[in-house]
């Protein structure tokens, strides 16, 4: 094996095992990253994240179309496959507190390895995946994991986290909680409430909210 791929990435075999396990319904929207079309606004997204020491570790959650992604204290809109990114993790790191070798790669690993990984974190990616159909199920998950103990990463870490539970509530129907939350995620990363991207993610959450309604 040269010495480009140890450096720069997983060799061709390795990308080509890990993408034949993918399911259908499924874009491959980089060399390690899938995301599923959206069903109710919300998209499932499972990817190998680098991690230091040249590993490849897994990654799954969800994706809002309706919730825009915040960078660089800028919201901007997620809404295709390509530009989709996650707003609920599910890391086994922040689980385990280190790199489970059951979920992670290295470029010299075996095709047994490389199946056996491809085919445990998408069996675990899919029960996580199954619980989730409509808005009211990934706000529960969020709900959850929200009481949950870690040992790396919590869902405070995590950007997204207010302004994804915050719009969830707002499209479940509980304005006052959302808005405040949406207001707190506002106020610890000093974006303006009123940014036309947030007013029109706002607007369309009460929208779903009064459609539910009916």
């Amino acid at each position: 094996m040269s010495r480009n791929v140890l450096a720069y990435g997983l060799p061709p075999s390795i990308l080509d095992a890990l993408h034949r396990a993918v399911p259908n319904g499924f874009e491959r929207t980089s060399d390690r990253r899938w995301v599923s079309e959206p069903r109710n606004e919300i998209r499932r997204i499972l990817e190998f994240q680098t991690i230091k020491g040249a590993q490849y570790s897994a990654r799954w959650g969800f994706g809002v179309d309706f919730v825009p992604k915040v960078r660089g204290g800028r919201p901007s809109w997620k809404r295709t496959a390509k530009s989709a990114d996650f707003d609920v993790t599910i890391d086994p790191i922040d689980d385990a507190g280190g790199v489970p070798r059951w979920g992670s790669i290295v470029a010299t690993d075996s095709g047994r390895h490389v199946d056996a990984v491809a085919r445990d974190v998408w069996s675990k990616a899919s029960q996580d995946f199954s619980r989730v159909v409509a808005v009211a199920d990934l706000l529960d998950v969020m709900n959850a994991r929200a009481t949950m103990t870690f040992r790396r990463f919590g869902p405070h870490n995590y950007v997204q986290t207010d302004l994804t539970r915050g719009l969830l509530q707002i499209a479940v129907g509980d304005l006052d909680k959302g808005m405040a939350l949406v207001g707190t995620f506002c106020e610890r990363f000093d974006i303006s409430q009123d940014h036309p991207v947030l007013i029109q993610a706002i607007a369309h959450a009460r929208t779903l909210s009064a459609q539910t309604a009916q």
